[in-house]
């Protein structure tokens, strides 16, 4: 920058462009649903939103013990929504913020871009930032089309060899989604396991353990769903800086190579297995 140039104004807003590979209809819908919410980090089971203009929402970050709300200002099918966006009871006047979704149709494709307006700090501005960018991402990966990934984030209050331990205890682990007592595991690289549930199986195999870090193992069937091909669930521990968050660490639960049509049976397994592990550690 010369030495003569104005500096740019910092409006302290955030603008995200991505290219989703189905048609606006369908980018629509999965939005009216609320799943960029849950790859943004929300916990699906606890998602209240009310989808029309002058409807409610409401979502809790289990990683950040935060809930945000606000209310939708305007939706026009398939085109775009706009909604309030606020952290509740954090700040007087609150709602603080505003999100626009815009969908373009590129022939068989959709651009979607978000503007969210309304920061105080560049602090905000650039979290808020990651997050879309991260969420529209992990929600890109599970529409497809192909082979689609799961991810979900979780952080809990305990340290990382403890919630390594934890999961590194198919019993327990899967323990939270199956029938354990009456099924069997063999917890070694190449090892398997094989656990009934309510509506049926899981079973698979250990491709991968370093301990303390990462634990790989493939999935053939689980979620009321039989998997024609193997899928991979990947699980990946590290330790939580910052905030004075002594002793937490964190989960990223990532499954992959998964049909479209078994997504949303996964993720809300997973989201309950995830949302289990509190339990386990409040006791």
């Amino acid at each position: 920058m010369s030495k003569n140039e104005p500096k740019k104004a910092n409006n302290h807003e955030v603008r995200v462009e991505k290219v989703f590979n189905q048609p606006a209809q369908t980018v629509f819908q999965a939005l009216a649903e609320g799943r960029l919410f849950n790859t943004c980090g929300a916990v699906l089971a606890q998602l209240e939103q009310d989808f029309r203009p002058g409807g409610k929402y409401k979502v809790f970050f289990a990683n950040a013990e935060a809930t945000l709300c606000g209310k939708f200002l305007e939706i026009v099918q398939d085109r775009r929504i706009r909604f309030t966006w606020g952290d509740e009871g954090s700040e007087p006047g609150f709602p603080f913020t505003e999100v626009s979704i815009e969908l373009f149709p590129e022939g068989a494709k959709t651009k979607l871009v978000v503007l969210h307006t309304g920061f105080k700090t560049r602090d905000d501005c650039e979290s808020h930032n990651q997050g879309w960018n991260s969420g529209l991402d992990d929600l890109i990966a599970e529409m497809g089309p192909g082979p689609c990934r799961i991810r979900i984030l979780r952080v809990y209050p305990v340290t990382k060899d403890k919630l390594y331990q934890t999961c590194s205890d198919p019993r327990t682990f899967f323990g939270l989604v199956s029938e354990v007592a009456k099924g069997e595991v063999d917890f070694r690289v190449g090892g398997q396991y094989r656990f009934p549930t309510q509506n049926g199986e899981i079973l698979g195999k250990f491709e991968e353990i370093i301990p303390g870090k990462k634990i790989v193992f493939s999935w053939l069937s689980g979620c009321n769903v039989r998997l024609e091909r193997e899928t991979r669930v990947t699980l990946l521990f590290d330790d939580e800086d910052g905030d004075g968050a002594e002793g937490a660490s964190s989960l990223a639960l990532t499954h992959e190579l998964l049909p479209t049509e078994a997504v949303k049976s996964h993720r809300e397994g997973w989201e309950l297995l995830t949302q289990g592990l509190y339990g386990l550690f409040s006791r």
